[in-house]
């Protein structure tokens, strides 16, 4: 007897995959998109596109106007800090609380609500809210048992909006 291998997802190098857990830790939704689909945008003060960084024991909280769309794990770089220009350099974002709020690691950076005009956040990552990923949903039974998965309207090719997850019909 030889051992079968069924894939039903995209291919494992080069995508990027997001994945989204119900409040029981079961592994709800499974999002996978090309690398290909990183793309890079800058949020500022100056453009009306950004509210402010608050650091808070080496915690950053950028507040952006917009959803951002970007995803733990994607880049920021923020540049044009003045008032403590500890803050300025390359960060991994750490966790996206709300659509217009995402935090980062800011080691010996000043606590303090930062608004300078000059200040600059630019994104690089795959958004949540690109049309370029393929979804997995995943249900569990009453014990946490994986019992049904499916991919977002029936179809593994990326060209889906991860954050409109939970809207999608499953098959």
């Amino acid at each position: 007897m030889s051992d079968q291998i069924l894939s039903e997802a995209p291919a494992r190098f080069g995508w990027q995959r997001l994945c989204y857990y119900d409040a029981s830790g079961n592994l709800t939704y499974i999002c996978f998109a090309p690398l290909s689909a990183i793309t890079s945008a800058a949020v500022s003060l100056a453009a009306g596109t950004l509210t402010n960084v608050v650091v808070s024991t080496n915690v950053g909280t950028a507040n952006t106007v917009a959803p951002h769309g970007l995803t733990v794990g994607s880049k920021v770089v923020l540049t044009g800090w003045t008032v403590d220009e500890q803050l300025n350099g390359t960060y991994e974002i750490a966790t996206v609380p709300t659509p217009t709020s995402f935090t980062i690691p800011t080691t010996d950076v000043s606590d303090a609500t930062y608004t300078d005009p000059t200040g600059v956040v630019t994104g690089t990552g795959i958004r949540d809210t690109s049309p370029c990923w393929a979804i997995q949903r995943n249900w569990y039974d009453g014990s946490n048992k994986l019992v049904k998965s499916g991919w977002a309207e029936g179809t593994t090719t990326p060209t889906l909006i991860a954050a409109n997850r939970a809207t999608y019909t499953y098959r």
